[in-house]
C-alpha cells in the first residue's frame, strides 16, 4: 500500500473557495426551506451540523422530504454525495422537480459524479462542493462562478467535545462498508462493525433525533485508539476525536477527494491507497497531483444484492427508533 502525504495535496488558487459559515451568513436571519439528505449515519452527521449552522445564523426553516415539490422558495438540499449519476436518485429527483418553480436552490456541500450538463443547464441552483475533483468537473461543465463554490464537508463543523471529552481509548476498531460503495480490497475481519449502516433512509429531519444518532455513534468510536475505516464520516469524527486513523477509499473518487481537500491536515490520518489486484480501467478515471482517482462507481451485483436485502431490515429498524423518539 502506498500512503499520501501532504505534498500531494492539490491547491489551485483559482478556484471559488469559501467557508460555509461565509456562505450560510448571507442568509442570516432568513427563512427557508431544508430537504435533508437521506442516507445513513454519514449522513445524520452533515445533518446535525447543519442544524447548528442554522441555529447560529438564526436561519429559520422548515424541513421537507426530497419528494416534495415547493414554488418560490429559497431551498437548501443537503449535503453528501448524493449526485452520482446512475446510482442515487434522491437530489437529482429534487432538484429536477423543483425548477421552473420560481425557487432558489442551494445544494450544501457535496460530491458529484455526472450531471454537469443538467446542473449547468439550471440558472437557478447553485452548488457547494465539498472536494476538488467534483469541483473541476462542474467548472469545466459550464457552471459559473456565482454558482459554484468549494467548501468542506459540512462535519468538520461539528465539535466532538460536545458528545464526549476526546481520549486516547484502547484497542483498533474497524468499521468497514458493505455496500455498494466497497471497493471490495480490504478483508472483512470477524470483529468489523459497518456503524454507519444501523441508521439508514429517510430520517434526519428531527433534530433531536438526528443529534442522538450522531452520539451514539461519536461515544462508541471514541472507545478505541485507532480506527480502520473506508467510511468518510466515521473517518472524519475519528480524526477530530484524535484517532490515529487508517482511511481507505470507496470504489469513486469521493473519499480520497476529500481526505486531499480536508483530512491531510491532520497528521493523525493516513489515506491507505489500496493495492488493485486486478487490472487498472482504461476508462472512468481522472488524474489529481499525477495519480489516478476512479471516478466510475464498481458495478459489483453481488455487493448490490447484499446492499439491497439490507436496506429494508434497516430502513424500517431506522423508522421505528424515530418513531420512537418522538413520543
Amino acid at each position: 500500500m502506498r500512503t499520501l502525504d501532504k505534498t500531494d495535496l492539490d491547491f489551485q488558487g483559482s478556484r471559488n473557495e469559501m467557508h460555509i459559515r461565509e456562505f450560510l451568513s448571507r442568509y442570516a436571519g432568513r427563512e427557508i426551506l431544508y430537504c435533508p439528505n437521506p442516507g445513513n449515519g454519514g449522513d445524520a452527521f452533515i445533518a446535525h451540523a447543519t442544524f447548528g449552522l442554522f441555529r447560529e445564523f438564526s436561519i429559520r426553516y422548515e424541513t421537507v422530504t426530497h419528494d416534495r415539490i415547493v414554488e418560490n422558495s429559497t431551498v437548501f438540499y443537503g449535503g453528501g454525495g448524493n449526485l452520482v449519476e446512475g446510482r442515487y436518485h434522491h437530489a437529482h429527483g429534487f432538484i429536477s422537480n423543483n425548477i421552473g418553480r420560481g425557487n432558489h436552490i442551494v445544494v450544501l456541500p457535496h460530491s458529484v459524479l455526472g450531471h454537469g450538463d443538467f446542473l449547468a443547464a439550471a440558472p437557478e441552483v447553485t452548488v457547494i462542493c465539498r472536494e476538488t475533483v467534483s469541483y473541476d468537473a462542474l467548472r469545466a461543465a459550464g457552471l459559473p462562478d456565482e454558482r459554484l463554490y468549494l467548501s468542506e464537508d459540512l462535519a468538520f463543523c461539528i465539535d466532538p467535545a460536545a458528545f464526549d471529552e476526546p481520549r486516547r481509548g484502547d484497542g483498533t476498531a474497524h468499521f468497514l462498508r458493505r455496500d455498494v460503495e466497497s471497493r471490495g480490497r480490504v478483508p472483512i475481519p470477524a470483529d468489523n462493525l459497518d456503524i454507519s449502516m444501523c441508521w439508514n433512509g429517510d430520517l434526519w429531519h428531527d433534530p433531536a433525533f438526528t443529534e442522538a444518532v450522531c452520539r451514539s455513534m461519536a461515544l462508541h468510536i471514541n472507545k478505541f485508539e485507532s480506527v480502520v475505516t473506508d467510511r468518510l464520516h466515521v473517518g472524519i469524527m475519528s480524526a477530530l476525536y484524535g484517532k490515529k486513523v487508517f482511511l481507505h477509499p470507496n470504489d469513486y473518487f469521493k473519499i480520497e477527494a476529500v481526505y486531499r481537500h480536508s483530512l491531510i491536515r491532520y497528521p493523525n490520518v493516513t489515506f491507505m491507497e489500496d493495492e488493485d489486484p486486478g487490472p487498472t480501467p482504461e476508462v472512468g478515471e481522472v488524474e489529481v497531483d499525477g495519480s489516478l482517482l476512479d471516478t466510475e462507481p464498481r458495478s459489483d451485483a453481488a455487493a448490490v444484492e447484499t446492499h439491497k436485502d439490507r436496506l429494508p431490515f434497516i430502513g424500517r429498524l431506522g423508522t421505528m427508533v424515530k418513531s420512537w423518539f418522538s413520543h
